[in-house]
């Protein structure tokens, strides 16, 4: 199946998503050996503590497309601060604001964040390709190969393809570390049909200035 010019772009930014990890992130293991990693986050939920932002931050991800057995790598690292936005090396920035978190496109999270939040982002050349996103989930346990996270934030977004159906994606950010997990289905004619899937593979902290960690401490 020929995935359309919103799907490429939409791909094209969650590759441009940089690394978002604290400095002395710390972990448990399981007994299926992946890391068990907690946050305990502040009462009132902010956007720095699911999507920190350090220059120096790299993440690797993997990608895998629907019908096909090889998975793709990328690599993506945040180069420079400018004011209060960060770049990465996908020619993307981003930053926080009295809304939430924006990238150069759209905000990927907003508030307040919690259950039933709703925005959309105009995402195509014309103002009728609109992105509609509702937070689903605030305390959502996720396994990733870099490990598994708890208390993660989970934006549902869905973006119209036409007589082709419904691009829908689900976009699971662990506090402390950022985007971890990104899967997406095309609804058409009521079946469910998988298209691509992203996860994190590993990461790195940053030593650059950035979001401080003390605000957001491990649970031991």
């Amino acid at each position: 199946m020929k995935k359309s010019l919103s799907t490429r772009n939409t791909i094209l930014l969650l590759l441009g998503i940089a690394v978002f990890v604290f400095c002395g992130f710390g972990c448990a293991t399981t007994s299926n050996t992946k890391k068990q990693h907690t946050i305990q986050v502040r009462q009132v939920l902010k956007a720095k503590d699911y999507f920190p932002l350090r220059v120096g931050d790299k993440r690797v991800y993997r990608v895998r497309f629907a019908q096909q057995t090889k998975t793709q790598k990328q690599v993506v690292r945040v180069i420079r601060q400018k004011g209060q936005r960060f770049f990465d090396d996908q020619k993307q920035f981003y930053e926080y604001d009295s809304y939430g978190l924006r990238s150069n496109r759209r905000y990927l999270l907003k508030y307040p964040l919690r259950v039933g939040t709703r925005w959309f982002s105009v995402v195509g050349t014309y103002a009728s390709q609109v992105e509609r996103n509702v937070i689903v989930g605030v305390n959502s346990r996720i396994s990733t190969p870099a490990g598994v996270y708890e208390r993660c934030i989970v934006v549902r977004s869905q973006d119209s393809q036409g007589k082709r159906g419904v691009l829908e994606g689900m976009f699971h950010f662990a506090p402390g570390v950022g985007l971890a997990k990104v899967s997406t289905v095309l609804k058409t004619q009521g079946r469910r049909i998988p298209q691509w899937t992203l996860e994190l593979v590993s990461f790195e902290a940053g030593k650059g200035g950035g979001t401080n960690s003390k605000k957001v401490s491990l649970a031991r």
